[in-house]
């Protein structure tokens, strides 16, 4: 999946309001499409994919963004960057696929041999959009929303732990080494 699916699957699910019976089923659904676009995605150098996210988090701090955008009655509100406390909850304590061996060399290494763990340490920083005027334009809404978790992805760091093979090899044997990351791509 990519950002284009995800748009065009909250597209469909918000351009049929009868079909949501509450905001507590939008939080759902688009975490739920997050979800799967960012399991489509992979750490921006190292290629490697994502393994458990914190999505319960996520659908928490969307929903409380729905309830907190329905009670403004009118003027500008701030949804988007509500939202974007749900997708830097996702990232909180989210880790990546171990056992494929970054490319990336660790510290001090020729050459990783694997990888025995890979983890989030900062979730990344949300760029504010800033308060907007409410829409009723779906595509308008779901670019702005798509461009900032976009520009998200590219805070988000975190450490992978390997088992390495460093100068002097066969000599010395492969030990551990540590090699952090920065940025994570959905296509």
């Amino acid at each position: 999946m990519s950002f284009a699916l995800f748009k065009s699957n909250m597209f469909m699910y918000m351009n049929r309001p009868e079909g949501i019976d509450s905001y507590k089923d939008f939080a759902k659904k688009i975490t739920d499409e997050y979800d799967i676009a960012a399991r489509s995605g992979m750490q921006t150098i190292n290629n490697i994919p994502l393994s458990s996210p914190n999505k319960s988090l996520m659908k928490i701090l969307v929903t409380l963004a729905c309830a907190k955008a329905l009670s403004k009655k009118s003027g500008y509100h701030n949804f988007i960057d509500d939202i974007g406390k749900g997708c830097v909850g996702y990232w909180t304590g989210a880790t990546l696929l171990t056992g494929i061996p970054p490319i990336i060399p660790s510290i001090g290494a020729i050459q990783n041999i694997t990888s025995t763990a890979a983890f989030t340490l900062n979730p990344g920083t949300w760029t504010p959009v800033g308060p907007l005027i409410p829409t009723t334009d779906i595509n308008m809404f779901l670019d702005r929303l798509i461009m900032a978790m976009q520009m998200h992805l590219t805070t988000v760091s975190g450490l992978y732990i390997t088992i390495s093979m460093y100068p002097g090899f066969p000599l010395i044997p492969p030990a551990p080494g540590i090699l952090t990351w920065t940025g994570f791509t959905i296509p």
